[in-house]
């Protein structure tokens, strides 16, 4: 998510620094997990315009051109994993200049590029990699998984499965989507023919290892944020002490 956001920003015209995006992506993975719908889109939108002055109209028509991608790729790995690697490639192709150009079509009538966003070829093309750099890693967690409970997946399975999975983003009603792409995956079983048991397993080992990673990343906001309120307070008393020293010498 943090090259996604990267990579969105540039339509924005808005560059943020490693450290900030990483953070900002944490609290929002807390968010996410911890409230039903969208709460880390919320939280990224109100922090880009306190911090950064970004009008949430402007990040939102962002989020949007993102979503159509993220929907793009998703389409093309449910059911592009089921064709020959020549179809999928170009349905990808196809698919993502349909992307580009209804998006183009968009900002043409809307008249973004004035109020300031800059679509274009390099930024949309930019956005794509990234969305398709973040399916690849969910792919490569669910092959993972998957293949931990059941061997002899093949890479077309997985690749509806993932596909499959990723609709939930768009359903997420629930917190951290529990049930929702359970659901999804149940309806897509006669594209990849992946049992029932073996989906509900792979959700539950999802879930742990999803838990385990929220407890690395609170444990590194807490050690970071530790250690910003300790060099503070050691800022305020090095500073009483000097004027202590300073009224002891008057």
């Amino acid at each position: 998510m943090a090259m996604v956001l990267q990579a969105s920003l540039r339509f924005c015209n808005l560059e943020i620094t490693v450290g900030e995006n990483l953070s900002v992506n944490a609290y929002s993975t807390f968010l996410n997990y911890l409230l039903p719908g969208q709460g880390g889109l919320v939280l990224r939108g109100f922090y880009l315009k306190t911090r950064h002055n970004l009008p949430l109209r402007r990040y939102l028509v962002v989020t949007l051109i993102y979503y159509c991608f993220y929907s793009v790729v998703s389409i093309v790995m449910l059911v592009g994993g089921l064709r020959a690697w020549w179809q999928t490639l170009v349905s990808v192709i196809v698919v993502s200049g349909g992307a580009y150009l209804g998006a183009r079509l968009y900002a043409k009538n809307r008249n973004l590029n004035v109020k300031g966003l800059t679509i274009n070829f390099e930024n949309s093309a930019y956005l794509m990699l990234a969305t398709c750099i973040q399916a690849a890693f969910q792919f490569a967690i669910y092959w993972v998984e998957l293949n931990s409970l059941v061997a002899g997946l093949n890479v077309g399975q997985v690749m509806s499965y993932t596909g499959a999975a990723n609709f939930a983003l768009f359903a997420s009603i629930t917190p951290g989507g529990v049930g929702i792409r359970e659901s999804f995956l149940f309806i897509s079983q006669r594209l990849n023919h992946i049992t029932s048991t073996t989906i509900v397993g792979a959700s539950i080992l999802d879930r742990a290892v999803y838990l385990l990673f929220l407890a690395i990343i609170l444990m590194v906001i807490l050690l970071v944020r530790g250690r910003a309120i300790f060099k503070l307070r050691r800022g305020v008393s090095i500073g009483a002490q000097l004027a202590k020293v300073d009224e002891s010498a008057v």
